[in-house]
């Protein structure tokens, strides 16, 4: 059985304004978007690439009361940098962006 390498979580300020803008709440916040991050924390190859270089992104579904996001990222082999999230439309491609 193999094991996977666990990346640090790091949040880039612009991350935590626009999180700030959805959301007063962190608590709230963190805990509907768990999953995600640990899964980035863990395959965050998992993410799109974006037209971007480095900048990969990760769509979340609505659940726990949270509107889908779209959480946007870059990754090396140690650390996962939450650069921005945005609430998105249901359906909405992450091709769009």
């Amino acid at each position: 059985m193999g094991y996977s390498v666990l990346r640090q979580l790091a949040e880039n300020p612009s991350y935590c304004a626009a999180r700030a803008k959805i959301t007063d709440d962190i608590e709230w916040f963190d805990e509907a978007l768990a999953g995600v991050t640990w899964t980035l924390c863990r395959e965050p190859e998992r993410g799109k690439s974006t037209n971007h270089p480095r900048i990969w992104a990760m769509p979340t579904d609505a659940l726990l009361g949270a509107p889908p996001m779209i959480v946007y990222y870059y990754f090396d082999e140690q650390q996962v940098t939450l650069l921005h999230v945005e609430v998105v439309e249901e359906g909405e491609d992450l091709d769009s962006e």
